[in-house]
């Protein structure tokens, strides 16, 4: 081996131990310089601006998770299943009401205001839950007793019929004849009294004279 060779070989170890120093100094440096989990290392130039290097994790946020890292937003809560529908009010008992149609002296025919009576009372029958209907024929004083029953009933047929033909069951209405009994107001057997020649329609169990 030359002089010459001699002199290249230890040039070269000379630069392979200079590049394992620098090597050497830089990993101290890094070692060094990472702290915290942040890596501070050498800034580079492009143009006017010095950029470092650097490398660190995204810090770890406690919920909701602020900005700047948008998280997606959670999904939201399913609709809780509709509560069941409350049952509906008992039916309220229905009130005993009390209609009256005065007739024409010996007449079972239904006079002219006997329409707005018959039409309130099927109002009140479909309102009220379809209750009991009664109808109760009466006469005044005129007349024999055996007449005045049998007046009596045909006033209360006609009142039941209208009733009927107003949307009211048959089944539905309960019908009695008094004849001169049972008179709305007392007078001397043969007086005639425009308030004793009625029929009396009771809605529900209410008095029936």
């Amino acid at each position: 081996m030359t002089r010459r060779t001699h002199f290249l070989a230890a040039i070269l170890l000379a630069v392979i131990a200079l590049t394992a120093s620098a090597v050497s100094a830089h990993a101290d440096r890094f070692r060094g310089n990472f702290r915290g989990g942040v890596f501070f290392g050498p800034r580079f130039a492009v143009g006017p601006y010095y950029y470092p290097y650097y490398y660190a994790p995204p810090p770890v946020y406690a919920a909701p998770y602020p900005a700047p890292y948008p998280y997606p937003a959670p999904y939201p809560a399913p609709y809780p299943a509709p509560a069941a529908g409350y049952p509906p009010p008992p039916a309220a008992a229905v009130q005993p009401g009390q209609y009256t149609i005065y007739f024409e002296f010996d007449r079972d025919q239904l006079p002219r205001e006997a329409s707005n009576v018959v039409q309130r009372v099927a109002a009140a029958y479909r309102a009220g839950g379809n209750p009991p209907v009664h109808v109760i024929g009466h006469t005044d004083r005129a007349g024999t007793p055996p007449y005045n029953v049998a007046l009596s009933q045909h006033r209360a047929e006609a009142v039941r019929n209208a009733l009927i033909r107003a949307g009211i069951p048959a089944a539905a209405i309960s019908i009695a004849w008094r004849g001169e009994d049972d008179p709305a107001v007392n007078t001397p057997n043969g007086a005639r009294e425009p308030r004793n020649r009625r029929v009396m329609i009771v809605i529900g169990n209410g008095p029936t004279s």
